[in-house]
């Protein structure tokens, strides 16, 4: 219950916000939404909302706040962990990446590096201190305790290759120096966040000199050091192919794999460590045995891209954890890449083996003796019978994996089906379209085509005129699965996730952490709850995430203003003559609000953990949370009202009458291109990267990807040319009745299968580890 000296927590999920309805002070109701993790700015909008005076925020400092908390203990266990700055040794904390490097370059005499440092940055190294010292030291190892140390990082160019050195930000000495020469672009991964509970990590593995792991503040920053690692490193090359000329190309792998569960395992808490060539690459979370058995469940996705060819190949690694002991690991179950065919999903439960008398394990061991038999239960193989007699099952994972190998040409074999696809006026992309069910794959693909050529901007308004000019009714615009609406949702993840997670993920992070459980529904509410009470409830965090959402339009990304003024551009070209001036007046903001809120918002608060902001799902009730709030921002987004289909949400309709105003200024912001004050300039309109770094990846024969979004071109359109192919017969048949002139289309086809036949030739030869030709799989058709 509360009291006016400070606030006693209950044991009920809803007893931080019941705490509201018992309040008496508006000082308590200042602490009740200082749970919500929200700044004093929303507290003081909120708090007038709700009939408080908000200028008694004024008499309270945040220190009084922590206080009626109950000291620092209760206060870091609200709120996401802050970050701290670096200390005067130069170490830096913080979780979920909500750290400021800030690192005092001052002390570096850059001037000193030999060389020409064609980038100049900061990055975060994981590293350890050197025991009874005050020294430092890298760390090599992803399963060592550590910390992340502030250094400044350069790419240098000398006389024989390129180096990569690490500057100790203290006192400008240099930490380590690493040659690049003879470095694959596959030594340098984005690693997943589960690995060490951050994003924005990514490591190099340099050979003989160990693996550093790094980390930085943004997606961005990450994706530059990226493309200027694997711009000054070589790709992974097969070849020669006798085709009259040789030729080389390269191999791009990738494997994505769901951890599901386990069955058949001993008593204990566990979980499971992705392997990729005895490297751990992701982990999934502590689980105990649901039900009261023995099967823990995870249901964790992992991708792995751009991979280097397998040597010791998959495993996962199961471990029992318990608290104040070291973590043991019970067995592995392998994945045998070496029989999978490339591009189809498998499925099926994998057996765990550990060693027989719970001695100590050796993955290296196991892997190599069961690897080439091991395959799922339910599918079909041979029986293993030559594994090492001390391995033993210890349970079983159930797996769901899928690997690709795409055989990547030289850049300049795509070049003439690149200038078919960036004309776009020749209408291509609507044919392409037709012949596909999964609409989504080849938009994200074309999407990525056009952004690595700074083309998205005009390539969505084409698509907009497209879409707005075979629509008569603007009430239905942008309501189906078009190339458009999928390509814009792609992009609104890509740009729009970092500010999605400033914006709404604190308050989201806490109504799961805290299990606020809200139900409107009198249909659905337990006898003797008081609906009027839930409502009061509803209407708070309604209230309190509208407002972070309004107060963020500042912070909303460039490029999302600028591609929503262009489409609500095309709304006024085409429907400014209405007969019904209001109508189109509403269509200027439903227009906008139907991607921001419909899909970018609203998709994040009802699946957090697809958008990142919380680590496991929700459970069921808390998720029925989420969803009324949901539903409440959408339905104000809408510019609409809760009608006859659902009477018990017609409370809300205040609300929605309330802001409507609100939101049409917020709309009216967001569709306003940005000044152009060099500060805020948008990607797509800029080039990618660096120009140093670009014209040296243009010079190259297999270009790398480039930043900002780390997108492999000749990969992407390896991967539409094959889907070209595969679907000629149905493209031909479209010829009549097409949007494109004839002659376009043939071009298409005929260039899309002379790069296959290529493709085959250089699977037929033998230098990849598996002859066969993939297929790209279902997830084309």
């Amino acid at each position: 219950m509360c009291t006016n000296s400070g606030l006693a927590w209950t044991s009920s999920p809803l007893s931080h916000s019941l705490c509201y309805l018992q309040t008496t002070t508006e000082r308590e109701q200042i602490v009740l939404l200082s749970v919500l993790g929200v700044p004093h700015a929303t507290l003081r909008q909120s708090l007038t909302a709700l009939g408080a005076n908000g200028t008694i925020l004024d008499q309270y400092s945040s220190t009084d706040i922590h206080h009626s908390l109950g000291g620092a203990g209760h206060e870091s266990a609200l709120h996401d962990t802050h970050p701290k700055g670096p200390d005067h040794s130069g170490h830096v904390t913080g979780e979920r990446g909500e750290r400021q490097l800030d690192v005092e370059m001052e002390n570096l005499n850059l001037k000193e590096i030999k060389g020409d440092a064609i980038k100049v940055g900061k990055l975060l190294v994981r590293s350890q201190r050197t025991k009874g010292s005050k020294q430092w030291e890298i760390l090599r190892d992803s399963g060592s305790a550590g910390e992340w140390r502030a250094t400044a990082a350069t790419i240098v160019a000398e006389y024989n290759g390129y180096t990569f050195g690490l500057y100790d930000n203290t006192n400008g000495n240099i930490v380590e120096t690493v040659t690049l020469a003879g470095t694959y672009r596959t030594s340098v991964q984005i690693d997943d966040e589960s690995l060490f509970d951050k994003k924005y990590c990514f490591h190099l593995n340099t050979g003989h000199q160990g693996t550093l792991y790094f980390t930085v503040d943004s997606a961005d920053d990450r994706n530059a050091w990226l493309s200027a690692l694997k711009t000054v490193t070589q790709p992974e090359i097969f070849g020669p192919v006798a085709l009259g000329t040789p030729l080389y190309f390269r191999a791009v792998r990738m494997f994505w794999i769901r951890v599901t569960e386990a069955k058949d395992l001993a008593p204990a808490s566990y979980y499971c460590s992705v392997l990729l060539d005895d490297m751990v690459r992701a982990k999934t979370p502590i689980r105990l045995g649901t039900n009261g058995n023995n099967c823990p469940f995870w249901k964790e996705e992992f991708l792995f891209t751009d991979l280097a060819t397998f040597y010791s190949g998959v495993a996962i690694g199961l471990y029992t954890t318990s608290k104040g002991r070291k973590d043991v690991l019970a067995g592995q179950a392998i994945v045998p890449i070496p029989t999978l065919r490339r591009g189809e999903a498998y499925e099926g439960w994998y057996p765990v083996l550990g060693t027989l008398g719970g001695s100590q394990f050796q993955p290296e061991a196991s892997a190599s003796g069961i690897l080439r038999a091991q395959t799922p239960i339910n599918h079909q193989g041979p029986a293993d019978s030559g594994h090492q007699p001390t391995l033993v099952p210890v349970g079983s994972l159930r797996l769901k994996l899928r690997y690709d190998e795409i055989v990547v040409l030289p850049s300049a074999k795509y070049q003439p089906l690149l200038a078919l696809l960036v004309d776009y006026r020749n209408n291509l992309i609507f044919d392409l379209a037709t012949v596909t069910k999964n609409v989504e794959w080849l938009s994200e693909t074309l999407l990525k085509i056009f952004l690595s050529k700074n083309l998205a901007a005009p390539w969505f308004d084409y698509l907009a005129v497209h879409e707005v000019s075979h629509t008569d009714d603007h009430n239905i615009l942008f309501r189906g699965n078009s190339v458009l609406t999928k390509s814009l949702d792609a992009y609104m993840k890509i740009v729009g996730l970092s500010y999605v997670e400033e914006t709404i993920g604190t308050l989201i992070r806490n109504i799961c952490h805290y299990r606020v459980m809200c139900e409107v529904d009198p249909a659905k509410l337990p006898a003797g709850d008081d609906v009027a009470a839930q409502w009061k409830i509803l209407l708070l965090y309604v209230r309190i995430l509208w407002s972070s959402i309004e107060q963020s339009k500042p912070r909303c990304p460039s490029e999302l203003r600028l591609i929503f003024s262009r489409l609500r551009k095309v709304i006024e070209d085409r429907f400014g003559h209405h007969a019904d001036p209001n109508a189109v007046s509403t269509a200027r903001y439903t227009c906008v609000s139907g991607f921001f809120f419909l899909r970018l918002i609203c998709p994040a608060i009802l699946s957090p953990k697809q958008y990142g902001l919380v680590k496991d799902n929700p459970e069921p009730k808390v998720h029925r949370t989420l969803t009324l709030l949901a539903k409440s921002v959408q339905c104000l987004a809408n510019l609409s009202e809760f009608g006859a289909k659902e009477p018990h949400m017609f409370p809300m309709n205040e609300f929605v009458m309330e802001n409507s105003a609100a939101l049409m200024e917020f709309i009216d912001f967001i569709a306003t291109e940005s000044d152009d004050n060099g500060l805020h300039r948008p990607h797509m309109d800029s080039p990618p990267g660096s120009p140093r770094i670009q014209l040296l990846a243009e010079r190259q024969n297999f270009q790398p990807p480039t930043a900002p979004y780390l997108v492999d071109l000749d990969k992407e359109l390896a991967a539409l040319a094959f889907f070209v192919t595969r679907h000629r017969a149905e493209l031909q048949k479209l010829e009549p009745h097409a949007h494109h002139p004839p002659q376009v289309m043939t071009r298409l086809i005929n260039e899309c299968d002379q790069l296959n036949r290529i493709t085959r030739a250089c699977w037929a030869s033998g230098l990849l580890e598996s002859t066969q030709h993939p297929t790209i799989g279902p997830h084309m058709d």
